[in-house]
């Protein structure tokens, strides 16, 4: 059929309806109402502060990060960061991490239950996983409630990986973040390992010393979003081992939280073996950088 015939027939069925409706019987109808939208779980509120259930975990829904490449894991190199940023005239602080950079990888992170892996049965307490490495191949166990995030320890994700199995239970979970979170806070926790397994050695000792600061706030830019007040918490995390082949070190991690969107943007030191060597909480080469995105 030609799109002229079509017109004609159009016109012919109007014609059709026009012409008599004596024998028609047309139902009442009601108005078209629309159904309400669900109610958002979270609304920023800006009030400065971090309550518990504005970092509520949503379980298995995906989070998308620009990542950077991935760094062999003593790898000293890295991407230039600016951590500090700039404060106008009125003592407002900005970072301006909006620039795009083609090298970036898209790293899709998502909370699990702790029920579905493999090592659950050695992390009593223990509610949800989480990837600690863009990659996936290491997860770490929280729980969520009213007085903070906690961590009970980090386990590979499959059980026998071709590095080899990873199983870091602490005896006491520590509190990752405590709620609520607010500018001038600060915690130390040290997560204490025994008779784990790193990599297929074992047994294996440790003890993870967290020491963590809310020590500025800000307006954060990224590529695809802008968050006007978000946190910064800085935290620096030394490995100490007690047994084993292996050297201790030191690591230094921003992550930039923001009322219910949780962790927004990371970067991370490359690992710190001499002291002498440690740059501190002002390196300014991140082994990784995250960045949530819009893809």
């Amino acid at each position: 059929m030609n799109l002229r015939s079509f017109g004609a027939l159009a016109a012919l069925a109007l014609a059709l309806v026009a012409c008599d409706d004596t024998n028609l019987t047309w139902p009442d109808a009601g108005s078209y109402e629309s159904t309400a939208p669900a109610p958002l779980a979270c609304i920023p509120n800006l009030d400065g502060a971090i309550e518990a259930y504005e970092m509520a975990p949503t379980l298995n829904q995906l989070a998308s990060y620009r990542v950077s490449p991935q760094l062999p894991v003593d790898s000293q190199e890295g991407r230039l960061v600016d951590l500090v940023g700039t404060v106008d005239d009125a003592g407002r602080r900005l970072w301006d991490w909006s620039a795009p950079d083609s090298s970036d990888r898209v790293a899709d992170l998502e909370a699990e239950p702790l029920a579905d892996r493999w090592y659950a049965s050695e992390f009593p307490g223990g509610e949800f996983v989480l990837a600690t490495d863009a990659g996936g191949r290491l997860e770490a166990v929280y729980s969520h409630d009213e007085s903070g995030l906690m961590l009970y320890g980090l386990a590979s994700s499959e059980p026998d990986p071709p590095e080899g199995r990873t199983l870091l239970v602490y005896e006491d979970p520590v509190v990752f973040i405590p709620f609520p979170l607010s500018l001038g806070q600060s915690w130390t926790q040290t997560g204490v390992i025994r008779n784990g397994t790193l990599q297929g050695l074992t047994p294996w000792s440790e003890d993870d010393v967290y020491e963590s600061s809310v020590d500025a706030a800000g307006e954060l830019r990224l590529p695809d979003f802008t968050f006007t007040q978000a946190l910064r918490l800085y935290t620096k995390v030394t490995v100490k081992p007690k047994a084993g082949a292996r050297d201790g070190y030191t690591q230094h991690q921003y992550s930039f939280l923001f009322e219910c969107f949780g962790e927004v943007a990371r970067a991370v030191s490359p690992l710190v073996y001499d002291a002498e060597q440690d740059p501190g909480k002002d390196f300014s080469v991140a082994h990784e950088v995250r960045r949530l995105g819009w893809f």
